[in-house]
């Protein structure tokens, strides 16, 4: 049955999603988790989220940003 639900899981969030299938589907069971029914697309998007502000962090504090 769990794997019935992780080969599902990318297509039902889309193959757009820059995640790996392991992180889409443990932000799905933490969702579920946490959130009951609806956490099924809430910890997607909570992860998406993280990852997205992640990623700002990162490019700010790279050295692309300069004080001058």
């Amino acid at each position: 049955m769990i794997s019935e639900i992780f080969s599902r899981c990318p297509i039902l969030i889309g193959r757009d999603v820059q995640m790996h299938p392991l992180l889409i589907f443990l932000s799905t069971l933490g969702g579920i988790l946490l959130f009951g029914f609806s956490g099924f697309v809430i910890g997607p998007i909570i992860t998406s989220l993280l990852l997205a502000i992640w990623a700002m962090y990162d490019q700010f504090y790279r050295g692309t940003a300069s004080c001058d």
